[in-house]
Parts: structure tokens; C-alpha cells; sequence
């Protein structure tokens, strides 16, 4: 995992995920952090669809940190594409 840009980044970013990934845009940085549907780890996990998923949009605008948190379910491999809710599904 690369570096944070700030606290509430490393905060949010979750410690117990199966998986996570971070992607710096600018001033907005996503944090995905996705539980596995199944304990092992086999060669189609990521494509299997019952990843529970959380997505966090941090946007930075001067001193001020946004943070937006959702969830969606699916597949890690489509958490991109994925409809995201404020509400775990």
C-alpha cells in the first residue's frame, strides 16, 4: 500500500480487509476495502460476487478533509463499476 496524504486516510482505510486499494487522483483520494465471500483464497475469489465492499472518497479542499463512506456488494474485480450505498447491503 502506497502512502497516506493524511491521518484520516490511514484511519479510514480499515486494517481488517481481505483486500484494499488506494488511488491518489489529485486531491481526492479512494480507499476500496473489500471481505472476502470466502475464507481461502482460490484463483476465481476475486471474481466471485458476495465481496462485501466499502469505498471511501476522501476530497481535500484546503484545511478541510471530506469523507464519504459506502457500501456496495459484488465482485472485487468490478468494485469500480459497482452501485454504492450509504447502507451496508
Amino acid at each position: 500500500m502506497g502512502n497516506f496524504i493524511n491521518f484520516s486516510e490511514l484511519y479510514n482505510s480499515g486494517g481488517s480487509f481481505s483486500k484494499q486499494e488506494v488511488i491518489q487522483n489529485g486531491t481526492t483520494t479512494t480507499v476500496y476495502g473489500g471481505y472476502a465471500p470466502r475464507a481461502e483464497a482460490v484463483p476465481d475469489t476475486d471474481n466471485c460476487p458476495n465481496w462485501l465492499i466499502r469505498r471511501l472518497v476522501v476530497t481535500e479542499s484546503g484545511s478541510v478533509q471530506n469523507i464519504e463512506c459506502t457500501w456496495a456488494r459484488g465482485s472485487w474485480t468490478n468494485r469500480a463499476t459497482l452501485n454504492y450505498s450509504y447502507m451496508k447491503p
